[in-house]
C-alpha cells in the first residue's frame, strides 16, 4: 500500500515537474540552470521507476506464491493419495475426484495478488479524486447569485484588502475609489504594488475584505460568469493559447467581427 501511494505522489510530482519545465523554459535558460532541473528531473524519474519496478516485484512476488502453493498442492494430494491408494484407504477415483476439487478451489489464488494492487490502486485514485471534488467552488451551487446581462460599468472600492496566501503584508491595504460608467482611469505604481491583484479582484478571481460594488450591487452577489462576459480583462502575463491569433484576441467572445477585432487592437 505504502508504495503504491508513493508511487502515485511521486507521478503528480513529475508531472508538476514537466509543466513548470515547460512552462518557465525560458527562464531556466537565462538562468543556466537547465542542469540543474534536468537532474531533478532525473532524480524524480528514477526514483518512480524504482518505485514501480519494486510494485511489479511485489505483485509478480505474490503471484508466483501463489502458483506456487497450487502447484505445491496438487503435488502433496497426489502422494498422499498414491500412499491411501496402497494403503487401501482411497480408490483411485476418489483420488482423481479429490485432485480436482483442490484444484479449482486453489485456481482463484492466482488472482487475488493482482486484484489486492489494483484494489489499493483504485482506493488510492478514489481518495485523491475525493480530496479534489471536496475543494471549495468558485461558484457555490446553493447560492442564486443575481444576473445582469447588462453592466452599466459604475465601480465603488470601499475599504478593499487582500492578502495572499502565505503573506504577511497584504497586497492591497483599504483601498477605496470611484468609478464613473463611461470613464477612462489609468492605475500606475511600482511592480508589486497591487495593481494586477485590484484587476483580478475586479474579475472575481479571489474573495476580497471590504466592498466593492458594479452598479450599485455587491460583487459577490453577481454571477462570475455573466460579470466576466462583459469585462474586457487583460493579464499581465498572459499565455498564447492553441489557435490563430484572431482565436485567441476573441477568445470567449466569438460573435465579435474582423473590423470591430481590428479597432480595439489599434487602441
Amino acid at each position: 500500500r505504502d508504495t503504491v501511494q508513493k508511487s502515485l505522489a511521486l507521478g503528480a510530482e513529475r508531472q508538476a515537474l514537466l509543466i513548470e519545465t515547460l512552462g518557465g523554459l525560458e527562464t531556466l535558460k537565462a538562468c543556466s540552470a537547465e542542469s540543474e532541473r534536468q537532474h531533478k528531473w532525473e532524480s524524480t524519474h528514477g526514483a518512480l521507476t524504482r518505485l514501480d519496478s519494486h510494485a511489479r516485484n511485489l505483485s509478480a512476488l505474490a503471484t508466483n506464491g501463489t502458483l506456487f502453493i497450487q502447484q505445491f498442492s496438487g503435488m502433496a494430494t497426489i502422494v498422499a493419495g498414491v500412499y491411501s491408494i496402497i494403503a487401501g484407504n482411497l480408490s483411485v477415483g476418489a483420488l482423481v475426484a479429490t485432485y480436482m476439487l483442490g484444484s479449482r478451489v486453489l485456481a482463484p489464488l492466482g488472482q487475488i495478488a493482482g486484484l489486492i494492487t489494483r484494489y489499493q490502486q483504485a482506493q488510492l485514485t478514489m481518495k485523491s479524486t475525493d480530496a479534489l471534488m471536496s475543494l471549495p467552488q468558485e461558484r457555490d451551487a446553493k447560492q442564486r447569485p443575481l444576473e445582469r446581462t447588462q453592466l452599466q460599468g459604475a465601480l465603488d472600492v470601499s475599504g478593499v484588502t487582500f492578502h495572499y496566501n502565505g503573506q504577511n503584508a497584504p497586497a492591497l491595504a483599504n483601498i477605496s475609489f470611484s468609478l464613473k460608467p463611461g470613464e477612462r482611469v489609468g492605475i500606475i505604481g511600482r511592480s508589486g504594488s497591487g495593481k494586477s491583484t485590484l484587476g483580478r479582484l475586479i474579475m472575481g478571481f479571489y474573495p476580497e475584505e471590504g466592498q466593492l460594488l458594479l452598479d450599485g450591487l455587491d460583487l459577490r452577489q453577481l454571477d462570475v460568469a455573466d460579470l466576466r462576459q462583459q469585462i474586457g480583462y487583460v493579464a499581465h502575463d498572459l499565455p498564447l493559447l492553441a489557435g490563430s491569433l484572431r482565436d485567441n484576441l476573441t477568445l470567449g467572445a466569438r460573435y465579435i467581427s474582423d473590423s470591430r477585432m481590428l479597432e480595439v487592437a489599434e487602441l
